[in-house]
């Protein structure tokens, strides 16, 4: 096993769970520590507070916020709303997947570059979700390709592969 995904919120769910920090899963998250095993999860804002809660108690576990908790969903420049996500990249644990979904939620030209500022490269990692989002691999690959063309190479290749294999040994073998 190199990872574990909690979902507690997504599009088959219509409302924040309110288990993500139950302590009954304390245990599930201290064997993540100690096996260094990375935890993605998927939330809504309303989640925030109980994120926190493992942000802050399992420092030594790196937390991938799983579709960058669909912000920036409906935001304009200078994404304001998109604040609590960003608040989140002061904590060294904390790393972020960026995904289809994130592209096809505000123009990439102007909230990459703003997501960019506010997070390193290093600490984002592409996700297709494919077969979720509508379109083929390829195509999805091809979007991600063309809403990053503007990032300088290096943190491309952060954001497609490097982030990931740090996230994940395994992937770079």
């Amino acid at each position: 096993m190199t990872g574990l995904r909690i979902f507690s919120a997504g599009s088959t769910m219509e409302k924040q769970a309110d288990s993500l920090d139950d302590p009954k899963t304390f245990k599930a998250w201290e064997t993540c520590e100690a096996l260094g095993i990375p935890v993605v999860t998927q939330l809504r804002r309303e989640g925030l507070y109980m994120l926190y809660t493992l942000i802050r108690r399992f420092s030594n576990v790196k937390i991938i916020v799983d579709h960058l908790m669909h912000a920036p969903r409906g935001e304009q420049p200078p994404y304001e709303r998109c604040a609590f996500l960003f608040e989140l990249a002061k904590y060294p644990n904390v790393h972020f997947k960026l995904s289809t979904n994130n592209f096809r939620e505000a123009p990439p030209e102007t909230f990459i570059p703003k997501l960019l500022q506010e997070i390193p490269a290093n600490r984002i990692a592409w996700g297709s979700n494919y077969p979720a989002s509508k379109g083929t691999l390829k195509e999805m690959v091809d979007e991600a390709k063309a809403a990053l063309s503007r990032l300088p190479q290096k943190d491309q290749e952060w954001i497609f592969a490097k982030t990931a294999q740090s996230l994940y040994p395994a992937l770079a073998d």
